[in-house]
């Protein structure tokens, strides 16, 4: 249901991509546009599709999303308060990972150096480059099947936070 005249779309063209805008005083506006968005979205929508843990140069990446079940190892290995998962915004997707899934991540610490994200981190203090181009940061985490970009990023993203507590 559209209502004429209480809204405007607007197509926002921004380095090749199009955003779609809707412009609206009309709460009736509002509740179509979220209806529509919930309706587009999964049930799951936003939901924590995987965990990556790596220790060393080995490293674990498991869907979750698509998980038959999680299993008791897991829950145990996350709850150990003798080990710390370190990332940039680690807290947040611990929480993240409690509110999709009850799975209580114990010890948690975030590199936050001068509030630069992970990429610009490895570039300042180890002088290397993460690959990290927009279409694979912005592709479908969910998918069951990924490609190895993906699994590329998902391997470095853990493993650098751990080179820097090492270096």
């Amino acid at each position: 249901m559209s209502f004429p005249g209480l809204s405007s779309t607007y197509n926002i063209q921004y380095h090749g991509d199009h955003i779609f805008a809707t412009f609206t005083p009309s709460a009736a506006i509002v509740d179509e546009w979220i209806a529509n968005i919930l309706r587009i979205n999964s049930t799951n929508f936003c939901r924590v599709a995987i965990i990556q843990l790596c220790v060393g140069k080995r490293c674990l990446i498991f869907q979750l999303y698509h998980a038959d079940y999680i299993p008791p190892s897991l829950i145990q290995f996350l709850s150990n308060k003798k080990f710390t998962f370190v990332g940039t915004g680690v807290r947040d997707d611990a929480y993240k990972v409690f509110q999709d899934y009850e799975l209580l991540v114990a010890h948690t610490k975030d590199v936050d150096h001068r509030r630069m994200d992970l990429k610009a981190l490895v570039d300042d203090l180890l002088e290397k480059v993460i690959p990290k181009p927009r279409e694979i940061t912005m592709s479908e985490w969910n998918a069951k099947q990924l490609t190895i970009q993906q699994i590329q990023m998902l391997v470095l993203m853990p493993l650098c936070p751990f080179i820097l507590g090492f270096s």
